[in-house]
């Protein structure tokens, strides 16, 4: 059996060098304390950018016109001018049918989109 000896491994041999190792497993230096002043970042304004701001007025815009809206449909006389050429708007007892107030739902469609051609400008 060829074996080498002991002795001959830990005297005579060849020094080995540790491989080098990846690129992805070197770290940069350590900094020590006192090496490096610290320099915070500089503050940020809090300052909104203006095409958020106005996206946010816009969407206020739009629940302001759907309130709107719907408070004028809500009201009787408005209700009663716009029912009273419609066949088939009241049911027999003079309550407003499922026809009535469909017709109603697609004027409130209506009259909401024209209140946001009105309101979206004034931003």
């Amino acid at each position: 059996m060829d074996s080498t000896p002991l002795d001959a491994l830990m005297n005579g041999g060849t020094p080995q060098t540790a491989p080098p190792l990846p690129s992805a497993t070197t770290y940069t230096p350590v900094m020590t304390p006192g090496t490096q002043t610290y320099s915070p970042p500089p503050p940020v304004p809090n300052v909104l950018p203006v095409p958020v701001v106005k996206g946010v007025l816009k969407n206020i815009l739009t629940y302001v016109s759907i309130f709107l809206g719907v408070a004028l449909l809500s009201l009787t006389p408005v209700q009663s001018l716009l029912l009273r050429y419609i066949p088939h708007a009241y049911s027999g007892s003079g309550v407003v049918s499922l026809y009535g107030a469909a017709f109603l739902g697609g004027m409130g469609v209506v009259v909401i989109y024209i209140l946001q051609m009105l309101l979206q400008p004034l931003i």
